[in-house]
């Protein structure tokens, strides 16, 4: 009968300890960050949170949120590499206060690269560009390019483009973000157009949000006689834009316009949107989108539109070496009581199945009904490879666009503690409604280098199989890759 009463003593205290051991939990105590280099410890923190006090259930589930702090860094691709570990103080009433400890080994982000392209359509296409992918180690973006790009291969500067912008994002405290732009662009095919743009936003980075944005446009039309109102000048402040919470976001913006035209000097767009994210409803990236436009001309309103938007993207990237793995998709939907409506979207898809190889597909496509399609040069620029000249002309009416990419990665060669060198094969296909078909083989070495991880060099040459006689070579940097 002792033995007995022994055995279950034993077998009580036995779930006692285990109750106890499954009862216990882990808790952020604080973090220790080393770096080695110009990045501020304040800026890290807010890309792995300000977390102290979070507790997990489990160890596993500890070391899964650390590694993904981890990874969060690391995508940052301004990193040489980042080490994330954890210590357990002593447990107190079941719960373990734990040290996360982060060491940080940082890159030169700084970079200058000329670069340059040549498509036998065009004529040639020059570019300096500047970057520093973590100004004043704030893990900011600042951007600075100057481009020519010549038009219809006539090597004529009078009738090239000329683009050039200054761009900065950068975090302001725990949670805002300061974005600027000045942008100005001369087109020498469009009859001397001038077009400055000035883009300020400021946005907070929590779920009850608010942000004040604006953009003012200033067009100049010298050969004012290709216009029929006669507009040399046109002054137009786009958007000033006031939202709140990210869940259920208001939005009343008014878009002014002013000409020195006497007889229309000015004319502006009122709009009111309400957008609704579902992502914490249905755990989809979601966002519905209802918007009314009231235009007014010298103070008379115009007929109203009711607009209809979806839009839905998601992305899961993580970085294997230098190259990503995941998914990437954005899809867009317009619908306005005008009939005119539009579905434009991109996926793309990256997969490392192979140490040796890495495969990636882009899929592009644009349905439209619009009675014109100003903006039809924005879309193309996600063609990789050869673009047909045709879909390059503004004001052109092309309402369907559809291309796919498939490219690889071959390992080439490494110089040690310098950079890698991959070489792959790509093919790009597609179609325009203005029965333009596109269709090119091309390769391209990539060289990514040690210090600039973020900024791999590209050096391209591609073939349009429809027309033999168009071929393109580039060289110059991803920047977002």
């Amino acid at each position: 009968m002792g033995i007995v009463k022994r055995m279950v003593i034993t077998i009580i205290i036995g779930v006692l300890c285990t109750f106890q051991a499954l009862a216990t939990t882990y808790v952020i105590d604080k973090y220790e960050i080393t770096i080695k280099g110009r990045t501020r410890e304040n800026a890290v923190r807010r890309h792995i949170a300000y977390d102290e006090g979070k507790t997990f259930e489990s160890q596993e589930e500890l070391e899964y949120a650390i590694e993904r702090k981890r990874q969060a860094l690391l995508d940052l691709r301004i990193f040489k590499g980042v080490d994330a570990s954890w210590e357990a103080g002593a447990e107190v009433d079941g719960k373990v206060p734990v040290t996360i400890k982060i060491h940080i080994n940082g890159a030169l982000s700084f970079i200058v690269f000329p670069s340059i392209s040549y498509d036998s359509n065009y004529g040639f296409f020059y570019q300096c560009y500047v970057e520093d992918q973590n100004f004043l180690g704030t893990t900011g973006k600042t951007k600075f390019s100057f481009a020519v790009r010549e038009n219809d291969n006539k090597h004529d500067w009078g009738y090239a483009n000329l683009n050039t912008y200054l761009e900065t994002d950068l975090p302001l405290g725990r949670n805002w973000d300061l974005f600027n732009q000045i942008y100005l662009r001369h087109s020498g095919r469009d009859g001397n157009e001038t077009t400055l743009t000035l883009d300020h936003r400021l946005r907070r980075r929590i779920l009850e949000t608010g942000h004040i944005a604006n953009i003012v446009y200033i067009n100049s039309f010298p050969e004012s006689d290709l216009r029929s109102d006669h507009r040399k000048i046109e002054v137009a402040i786009d958007r000033i834009e006031f939202g709140f919470n990210d869940k259920l976001t208001y939005n009343i913006a008014e878009e002014v316009h002013f000409t020195e035209d006497a007889e229309n000097m000015a004319y502006s767009t009122t709009y009111v949107s309400a957008s609704l994210n579902l992502k914490n409803i249905i755990g989809h990236n979601i966002t519905p989108t209802i918007r009314l436009d009231v235009p007014a001309a010298n103070g008379q309103p115009g007929k109203p539109v009711l607009t209809f938007l979806l839009n839905a993207q998601d992305y899961y990237i993580n970085w294997s070496g230098d190259f990503r793995d995941g998914y990437t998709y954005n899809i867009n939907a317009v619908l306005r009581t005008s009939g005119n409506h539009e579905l434009a979207g991109n996926a793309s898809l990256f997969t490392t199945p192979f140490d040796w190889m890495q495969l990636s597909t882009r899929l592009c496509f644009r349905l439209a009904n619009y009675p014109e399609v100003p903006k039809t040069e924005l879309f193309t620029q996600n063609v990789r490879g050869i673009r047909n000249d045709n879909v390059q002309i503004e004001g052109q009416e092309i309402n369907s666009i559809g291309t796919i990419n498939l490219d690889a990665q071959f390992k080439l060669f490494r110089i040690p503690k310098f950079l890698n060198a991959y070489i792959g094969p790509f093919v790009e296909l597609g179609y325009m409604s203005t029965g333009n078909f596109i269709a090119c083989v091309g390769a391209e070495m990539l060289l990514v280098l040690d210090e600039w991880p973020g900024a791999p060099g590209r050096l391209t040459i591609a073939r349009n199989l429809l027309d033999p006689n168009e071929i393109e070579f580039s060289a110059f940097a991803y920047f977002f890759y």
